[in-house]
């Protein structure tokens, strides 16, 4: 990991991609249902934006790639 502020963390690898996990789960933070559930941004070597299948794109519901919270997680 390269940095973790406590909420986000960015892991950027040899090949100059990163991985960016915004672990917000659950909570309303904003009233963008993207930000409010925990998800993932992948960026190639050219800091593009990549869908879940690693294909370019610029559509944010396609880059914002959601990851399920636990079952046990608490509803806030």
């Amino acid at each position: 990991m390269t940095k973790n502020n406590g909420k986000n963390q960015i892991w950027n690898h040899f090949d100059g991609s990163e991985v960016r996990i915004h672990a917000y789960g659950n909570k309303n933070s904003a009233p963008y249902k993207s930000v409010n559930n925990a998800h993932v941004h992948k960026k190639d070597p050219s800091k593009n934006q990549l869908n879940d299948c690693g294909v370019i794109s610029t559509n944010a519901n396609e880059t914002h790639i959601g990851t399920r919270n636990p079952k046990d997680l608490p509803m806030v």
